[in-house]
């Protein structure tokens, strides 16, 4: 059952990546004149394809990897007149009748190609944008970026931060939840320097400067926010208090603030937690600022035992969330931002595995990418969206390469058209189409070499 459901999600995920890519293609290319021949989704066996009234076919193929956009192309048809000369007029008058209407793609001008080459990339672009511009329109709710204090010896404690200080911002890049704060300090993997980063406690904000030295270069598996010692916690501030429970007993409310816990100062809410767990059917002495107030309250937690048979105390609260939203227009604003910093990232990153900065290890490949689409859509819609945003990106980035056989291979080859003022000789092409299709063949060996290292 487990299986299927990554199978599900995967093709889910990657059926809306291949789709939204090759659309882009699609409607450049319709807009350019050029005839589509096929529009198809998926390899192999034809689950379902439909021809409309231009001729162009769309198909549905039994093997979810990838997909293409076929163009109409005076050299194949030269080819195949070539091929096909000794068929029967019938023959030769049923395939004429079915040639898609619309312009040839070699008679483009580079202008049009590159454009077209860019459509796929640009549409996973688009489709991140949507993604986040509906996050930020539904609302976000995830904690607050409060640490507990750092391990002694690590890089935040080196610092100087301390327990319940809020992160505001990584870098001049503002975070909100400790999503926005993995995914910039990914920004910074195996580099050295100072990370910039911007804390509030007390109503206070103060930047601290984190110095890192070639930090967690060459990591298969890199941990951005454990790498420096943040552990994650909250602020003891109570979200919600569940009726009947010891803490309701007690009288404490939802924005209750914990001061302090038999006299000692509770400033996140790991330490409210170990209080309470540490003291089973215990009377506790409770300070808690409500507004302006203090109140003082005795709070005796429920009796509770683990599988272990181990005795802990539990008070049935929970604490604050973080809930954002924005408008329409706001909302677009940051999705656009949200976009640019990813694709900034992602280009970062590469180019850091290129230069051996960051680990090959952590590329990854189908089955790394099934197991996230699945713990995503589990987690719930919120982040299967943001995840969708992510990955799209990737595939954006990615097909941007300068290699031959992606879609910045043939941005490539037609720029080297317009600077040479003519086309380039068509056995170079296929020399760097096939040293493309040896590298990116060898990549996704090595992507699933590494999935099948993190599985096993």
């Amino acid at each position: 059952m487990e299986f299927a459901q990554t199978v599900f999600f995967f093709v889910v995920t990657l059926g809306v990546l291949v789709t939204v890519h090759e659309y882009g293609h699609f409607v450049i290319a319709r807009w350019s004149g050029v005839g589509v021949v096929r529009f198809a989704i998926g390899f192999g066996w034809r689950l379902w394809h439909y021809t409309d009234r231009r001729g162009t076919e769309y198909v549905v193929g039994c093997v979810p990897l990838g997909g293409y956009v076929r163009m109409l192309d005076d050299r194949d048809r030269d080819r195949d007149r070539d091929r096909d000369r000794d068929r029967s007029a019938a023959v030769a008058d049923a395939q004429v009748s079915i040639t898609p209407s619309g312009a040839s793609y070699s008679t483009l001008s580079p202008w049009w190609r590159i454009a077209i080459a860019l459509g796929g990339p640009f549409a996973n672009f688009a489709l991140a944008i949507v993604a986040y511009w509906l996050i930020f329109v539904m609302g976000t709710t995830s904690l607050v970026p409060t640490i507990a204090a750092p391990p002694a010896g690590s890089i935040a404690a080196g610092g100087g931060l301390q327990a319940g200080m809020e992160l505001v911002a990584i870098d001049g890049r503002g975070v909100q939840a400790w999503e926005d704060v993995a995914m910039a300090l990914a920004a910074r993997l195996g580099e050295s320097g100072t990370i910039d980063v911007e804390v509030a406690q007390q109503g206070r904000t103060r930047h601290v400067p984190l110095i890192i030295v070639d930090w967690q270069k060459g990591a298969a598996e890199p941990d951005p926010i454990g790498g420096l010692g943040l552990i994650p916690t909250a602020l003891p501030v109570l979200g919600k208090v569940l009726a009947g429970s010891a803490a309701d007993t007690a009288g404490l409310r939802p924005g209750d603030r914990i001061s302090r816990v038999n006299g000692a100062a509770i400033d996140t809410w790991r330490e409210w937690e170990q209080a309470i767990r540490s003291a089973p059917a215990k009377p506790l002495d409770v300070r808690v600022e409500r507004g302006r107030d203090t109140v003082a309250l005795t709070l005796v937690p429920q009796d509770k035992t683990d599988d272990a048979g181990a005795h802990y105390g539990l008070a049935g609260v929970m604490p604050q969330l973080a809930s954002v939203r924005y408008g329409p227009i706001d909302a677009l604003g940051r999705a656009l931002r949200r976009t640019g910093q990813n694709i900034g990232m992602t280009v970062g990153f590469v180019k850091k595995i290129v230069t051996g900065l960051v680990s090959s290890k952590n590329i990854a490949g189908p089955i790394t990418s099934a197991r996230i689409a699945k713990a995503s859509a589990q987690a719930g819609f919120e982040y299967f969206v943001d995840v969708l945003a992510l990955l799209s990106i990737s595939l954006g980035v990615l097909n941007l390469l300068p290699i031959p056989i992606l879609d910045g291979g043939h941005v490539l080859f037609c720029t080297a058209e317009l600077l040479l003022g003519r086309p380039v000789p068509e056995a170079i092409q296929a020399v760097g189409m096939q040293v493309g299709l040896v590298f990116v063949a060898g990549l996704m060996l090595l992507a699933i070499y590494n999935d099948l290292a993190r599985l096993f």
